[in-house]
């Protein structure tokens, strides 16, 4: 847990009986990630439709259908759906949220730290599902951003992006021990070496389907494009 969910967030969370609950949704799907469970337990699923149930019966409620802890509690639901993969709802969460903060008047008029955390936790949804975000959300972490890169300064590998050879801005790193850093680099051969197959298999496909699509000897095409059993063999070695 960071210094800003210990100091920030979780006093709010610990204010009504859904935000409650949404802490311990996130908790235990992140402890189903760590253990490795591959069926969702009983606890998990029955602390998710708590916490629907708790905001379902405030949305009747005009007061407090968009008050703060509501909202919250709708994101600590997306947060815990995204750990423990229930995509299912995953949407209609998501979209349950925007429509509540619309009616809320945006994202100003939230608590700064709850504005913040649902943009960026959107953000991250969009990623995940890689579909674009809704733009009130992409407004608001850019106008909150307070970092300004230099232009040229050097941006860090990841394992998504590495244009080097070798990671040499972990390779510069005092936190990234020696073997740390021999074990990213390894992963990213094997990566590397599985995406090379499946281009190759990729053209491979293709340059046999161009074959296969030639006139035959029987076709009254063009004979220059005639192709035997041999030649088609031969072509695919």
């Amino acid at each position: 847990m960071t210094w800003g969910m210990e100091e920030q967030w979780v006093p709010k969370s610990l204010e009504s009986p859904h935000t409650f609950l949404g802490l311990l949704y996130m908790a235990s799907s992140y402890d189903d990630i760590i253990h490795n469970r591959e069926v969702e337990p009983l606890e998990t699923a029955a602390l998710r439709q708590d916490i629907i149930h708790y905001v379902g019966r405030n949305l009747t409620d005009i007061s407090e259908s968009v008050a703060d802890h509501n909202i919250r509690a709708v994101v600590q639901l997306i947060a815990g759906d995204v750990m423990s993969g229930a995509y299912l709802g995953l949407r209609y969460h998501v979209n349950g949220l925007t429509l509540m903060i619309r009616q809320r008047g945006g994202l100003h008029q939230l608590d700064p730290v709850l504005a913040s955390m649902a943009s960026w936790l959107l953000l991250e949804v969009g990623i995940i599902g890689e579909e674009q975000p809704v733009s009130m959300f992409i407004e608001y972490s850019t106008s909150r951003s307070v970092m300004d890169h230099l232009t040229k300064a050097t941006v860090p590998e990841s394992p998504l992006w590495c244009p080097h050879e070798h990671y040499v801005t972990l390779k510069r790193s005092t936190r990234c021990s020696q073997l740390t850093l021999q074990l990213v680099e390894d992963v990213r051969h094997i990566i590397d070496g599985f995406l090379d197959e499946v281009s190759s298999n990729i053209a491979m496909n293709a340059s046999f389907a161009c074959v296969l699509r030639l006139p035959s000897r029987r076709s009254h095409g063009n004979p220059a494009l005639n192709i035997s059993k041999h030649q088609l063999r031969d072509s695919l070695l």
